[in-house]
């Protein structure tokens, strides 16, 4: 086999360690982003259903647990899990308790700010580590 310029080379604990913490840095970011989307996605399901009952006097009939029970059921039977009526009442009231989110920071802005995340090991910092002299 060729031999490998020294430069390049690390040792076998070096590489383990460098996978270990990348996988637990890339987890915990992971973890992080599902956090925020299910927060997100609670509000607009409250906001949505909110907008939705306010649409006019036509949708009565659907107000409050009718509502709420066709909702559920109908998410379901299309494969969302925890979509139970009680979850779907508990965004409706996660949206009226911080509706002022709307007003404060959009929606869009929140999902940019996720999407700017820093990674945690920059291509900078990977090759330094396996560049080093």
């Amino acid at each position: 086999m060729a031999n490998i310029d020294n430069k390049h080379e690390i040792g076998f604990d070096k590489l383990v360690g460098l996978l270990e913490q990348t996988h637990i840095e890339l987890q915990k970011q992971a973890a992080q982003s599902v956090d925020i989307a299910l927060v997100i996605r609670n509000w607009l399901f409250g906001w949505y259903i909110i907008e939705f009952e306010n649409g006019g006097a036509e949708r009565v009939e659907l107000y409050g647990k009718k509502l709420i029970n066709r909702l559920s059921a109908e998410l379901k039977s299309r494969g969302l899990k925890g979509m139970s009526p009680t979850n779907l009442r508990k965004c409706r009231e996660f949206y009226q308790a911080y509706a002022e989110i709307q007003q404060t920071l959009s929606v869009k802005s929140l999902i940019q700010e996720e999407n700017n995340i820093q990674q945690t090991l920059s291509g900078e910092s990977f090759l330094a580590i396996f560049c080093q002299p």
